[in-house]
């Protein structure tokens, strides 16, 4: 699966968060891409996550990139402005 998803953020500031549940194959990996296309966070999944939070700072997120391999489990992703 490849699925593209823009943002509607106008924030320079965004917390990303992550969990992976009931997780059984493959990997998932996760971009975010700023307003000129450049990628400028990745996240490689391949295991088990709990909760996971990353900062993103100094740019506004325009499209979230989502890409699966011979991916089995539950991904859920938040992102939220952050002061």
């Amino acid at each position: 699966m490849n699925l593209v998803v823009p943002s509607n953020f106008n924030f320079i500031r965004t917390r990303f968060n992550i969990s992976l549940i009931d997780y059984e194959s493959g990997y998932t990996t996760i971009s975010v891409l700023d307003k000129n296309s450049v990628e400028r966070f990745k996240y490689f999944i391949a295991d088990e996550v709990a909760y996971d939070s990353e900062l993103l700072d100094g740019y506004v997120p325009s499209k979230i990139t989502i890409r699966t391999q011979n991916f089995s489990g539950k991904v859920k992703i938040e992102f939220r402005r952050t002061l």
